[in-house]
């Protein structure tokens, strides 16, 4: 064995490759956090639907400005239930429910209000504990998101 506890064959280079990687700081990188557009979808006329689909795009581009990945089911799914109108609302309400408890935060679009779904949304994300951003301007911006997380996670520790 040499002097630091490597074999003698591996010399130098190993010890110092160890050393130069154990004086590099260690770094998680945290996953890109994922919000869940939650916002109303039917309206009176299709023409409506779409403006609603087109909301919740804009406020998930919003979103994707701020580094978070959004998850937009109005995009996702919209006008599936025109393709196909035998699969009702309740497969949709659950099936998008099931996404959103699947994210880290749940950020509303305009109307939310007056969206029976959305409010639904809401009082899961509640239950779950998942935490509910009104406005884009209120959704944190995604690193910053990572470090509350780490900073529970250490505190925890």
């Amino acid at each position: 064995m040499g002097s630091r506890g490597f074999p003698r064959i591996l010399g130098r280079h190993l010890s110092g490759l160890c050393r130069r990687q154990l004086n590099r700081p260690t770094m998680k990188k945290q996953p890109m956090p994922v919000v869940y557009v939650a916002g109303p979808y039917r309206a009176e006329s299709r023409a409506g639907v779409t403006l609603n689909i087109q909301a919740a795009r804009a406020v998930g581009l919003a979103a994707i400005r701020k580094g978070w990945s959004p998850i937009i089911p109005h995009a996702n799914t919209g006008d599936l239930d025109v393709v196909d109108p035998d699969i009702g609302d309740r497969f949709w309400l659950a099936a998008t429910l099931e996404l959103m408890t699947r994210c880290d935060a749940v950020l509303l679009c305009p109307g939310w209000e007056c969206s029976a779904g959305t409010l639904a949304e809401i009082a899961e994300a509640h239950s779950q504990g998942i935490p509910v951003f009104q406005t884009c301007s209120a959704l944190p911006l995604a690193d910053d998101w990572g470090q509350q997380e780490q900073v529970e996670i250490t505190a925890e520790a």
